[in-house]
């Protein structure tokens, strides 16, 4: 045989190896998109029974949850009561030891579950003063309340106070929307209509920073720009938002079969989520797959995130704020290839710890204990699954209202209450990243959410997060 034919034989041969190949690819997106049609018919069959026994509801807290036993958890830190916060003009260069085994983590437990299944006589009062500060901005021809908005004649001032105690459970829904929608009003950031079936949401104008003054005057300001009683005022970005959740129903995504794993296994200790198809499962799924039809597409992170929504609003509503926190708040930033936002986050951590507790950072990078190693999971699920859900959603409070600045501090937070023992002459590498890389439970949860909102209110501080961030940006 010739070299000519030989040639000619081979060249043959592979263009036959990638016909094949080429078959057998297709083949395989075939079976891909039936599994994920499949999937999404799961999603969309009848309802399942789900268990609604007495016996499984006496096992619930307030949010909804299983009671667990934390005290038997291996993987458990406690964050500690602290007299001081690093919003100090300088902070302290002695620190005294306080060794775990001096505090008795039972009782700690027992006392925060105690006081997360009680309604206690403050938040009763709260709920009064809530209450007040909220008033209806729109009806439905039936004249039943859909949005609320805060009053103008409430200060910041006074609203950052209260926010800093809690937001009552009852009126969280009502607060979240509120203050997320007036942020967003205030920056300009979205057009108006923010949503039509042949535009994507652009997200051109978004910025991880958040305003560093904010104006009082624009407290409660009617975003809609129609009258609080109109049940047919200017279209919002809400509702715009919801339209665009029903139209994605019918589109397929490439992430649905991740999206199904995944569903399952997001906050599965909660009632809602309990049960395999179940109404929440649904939701959830429902929920992440429009959410995935975003630019950025999915990651695993998002789960927890849409869980927590759903706690508090309908499937429709939660994809709303979801794609809200997404776009005012950075959330794109965070999640999308190379994850941008959360290293810019994990710089903006190690400047400020250097800061306020440079003893601290120079342990942690003695250890080799980058944020990275520990921190990642904070920003990627909002503290969700890292400390217990009423801790989780009180932080959430201050995170709508202040922006991402405020996950970042919430971290400072942890790490400040924690500083005794990472400085501690025998902590190494192996015990610093096992506390940090554990399930929280703050001994005063007052305390802690004191101390994050000092944090942000503290102008050095958050003028040097603002140069971390700039100085980060030029040099990437």
């Amino acid at each position: 045989m010739t070299t000519a034919t030989t040639s000619a034989v081979k060249r043959q041969s592979a263009a036959f190896d990638n016909t094949e190949l080429s078959y057998y690819k297709s083949e395989h997106e075939i079976k891909e998109e039936q599994l994920a049609q499949k999937i999404r018919n799961n999603y969309n069959g009848e309802n399942v029974h789900e268990d609604s026994s007495d016996a499984l509801y006496d096992n619930l807290d307030r949010y909804g949850f299983f009671f667990h036993n934390y005290e038997n958890k291996q993987r458990l830190t406690i964050l500690y009561k602290t007299k001081h916060n690093p919003s100090s003009k300088r902070p302290s260069k002695s620190h005294k030891t306080r060794p775990e085994s001096e505090l008795d983590k039972t009782k700690v437990v027992n006392k925060y579950l105690k006081g997360m299944d009680t309604l206690s006589t403050k938040e009763i009062n709260r709920i009064e003063k809530w209450r007040n500060m909220l008033q209806p901005k729109q009806r439905d021809y039936g004249r039943n309340i859909r949005r609320w908005r805060l009053r103008r004649s409430y200060s910041e001032s006074t609203l950052a106070r209260r926010l800093v105690k809690g937001v009552p459970d009852r009126w969280r829904a009502a607060a979240w929307e509120s203050m997320l929608l007036q942020n967003i009003q205030k920056q300009g950031l979205f057009p108006r209509p923010y949503y039509n079936s042949n535009a994507s949401v652009s997200s051109e104008k978004m910025s991880m920073r958040t305003p560093s003054t904010r104006s009082i005057s624009t407290v409660g300001e009617d975003v809609e720009g129609g009258s609080s009683n109109s049940g047919n005022s200017s279209k919002s970005v809400i509702e715009s938002l919801i339209r665009q959740y029903y139209d994605r129903q019918a589109e397929p995504s490439s992430y649905d079969i991740q999206i199904d794993l995944d569903v399952p296994r997001t906050i599965s200790g909660h009632i809602l989520f309990h049960s395999r198809y179940g109404l929440g499962q649904r939701n959830l799924f429902h929920v992440l797959h429009a959410f995935s039809l975003q630019p950025n597409g999915y990651c695993q992170g998002m789960g927890p995130i849409a869980a927590t929504l759903l706690c508090y609003y309908e499937p429709e509503k939660a994809y709303a704020m979801l794609t809200l926190l997404d776009k005012y708040y950075g959330m794109h930033n965070v999640f999308k290839h190379g994850f941008p936002g959360l290293l810019e986050h994990l710089h903006v951590q190690d400047e400020i710890v250097k800061l306020t507790m440079p003893k601290v950072f120079v342990k942690l990078d003695e250890e080799n204990v980058p944020p990275t190693s520990y921190a990642t999971k904070w920003y990627i699920t909002l503290f969700a699954n890292t400390v217990p859900f009423k801790t989780q959603i009180r932080f959430w409070d201050l995170m709508i209202f202040y922006g991402p600045d405020a996950v970042v501090a919430f971290s400072i937070s942890i790490l400040w209450s924690l500083r005794h023992n990472i400085i501690d002459k025998e902590s190494n590498f192996e015990t610093i990243l096992t506390s940090l890389s554990n399930f929280f439970i703050p001994e005063d949860e007052d305390n802690l959410m004191e101390t994050c909102s000092s944090i942000l209110n503290d102008s050095h501080i958050r003028s040097k997060m603002d140069q971390s961030r700039d100085k980060y940006r030029k040099e990437q």
